[in-house]
């Protein structure tokens, strides 16, 4: 079974809220640091990966597993962008902070997605593996622009206010709130493997919120960076 078709369709939750979220940039960053903090992320892919493994095999309670999981991809992230970007002249607004960890989170999620449909279609075909797609487009693709976006945000942050602790505060927040996620998902899948309905629509409407909570504060994050004028300092 070919599986180059998968790539496209794997990619296309992350290049549509990509779009989305570059739409919100008054001053677009340049297409070449766009690509490259793209292909960043999914370059992150693998490493993150191998790093959870670890994580699983030395935890046994299953929420630090998870908690373990998001810390790991918001921490790589972050560095990707702060070893990139941060001496680049085009970083010079605080809402360039936010648009750029949205951008390695989406590469991120592309090849997540794309493993994902590769594992599935064999098994369970095309149908459903779109299926899954789709359900991800507004689950786990959100969540990993909404959470590194949180990032961006106290990232942002700390260098006009000169406060590195508010860089690990805001690496803390995203994972946490990743983590839940994660969470929420995990006794989904064990609901549903019980057929149990009214926790099914419990844990659908705790998902839901949680997704509409936190794209509220990145939208609010998004509007008081925009507002603030200043040129980063950030040593260039």
């Amino acid at each position: 079974m070919s599986y180059i078709y998968l790539i496209p369709l794997g990619f296309l939750p992350s290049l549509i809220w990509l779009w989305f979220y570059l739409r919100k940039d008054s001053h677009p960053e340049p297409n070449r640091l766009i690509l490259e903090m793209f292909i960043w992320g999914i370059l992150l892919g693998p490493l993150a990966v191998l790093l959870e493994d670890i994580v699983i095999i030395n935890t046994s309670i299953i929420f630090f597993i998870i908690a373990g999981g998001a810390i790991i991809e918001e921490t790589l992230k972050y560095l990707a962008v702060r070893m990139r970007v941060l001496r680049d002249p085009e970083f010079n607004e605080p809402a360039d902070a936010m648009i750029y960890m949205v951008i390695v989170a989406l590469g991120f999620a592309a090849i997540e997605n794309t493993l994902i449909l590769i594992k599935l279609a064999p098994a369970e075909g095309l149908r459903i593996a779109a299926n899954v797609l789709i359900i991800r487009f507004f689950g786990a693709t959100l969540l990993h622009a909404l959470s590194s976006a949180i990032a961006g945000y106290y990232f942002a942050k700390s260098i006009i206010l000169k406060n590195k602790i508010l860089v690990f505060a805001g690496i803390l927040l995203a994972s946490l709130l990743h983590g839940l996620y994660n969470y929420f998902v995990v006794i989904f899948g064990d609901a549903l493997k019980e057929i149990i309905p009214s926790r099914l629509w419990l844990i659908s409407i705790l998902i839901v919120g949680l997704l509409i909570f936190m794209a509220a504060l990145v939208s609010r994050y998004f509007k008081k960076l925009k507002n603030d004028h200043r040129i980063f300092s950030t040593g260039k």
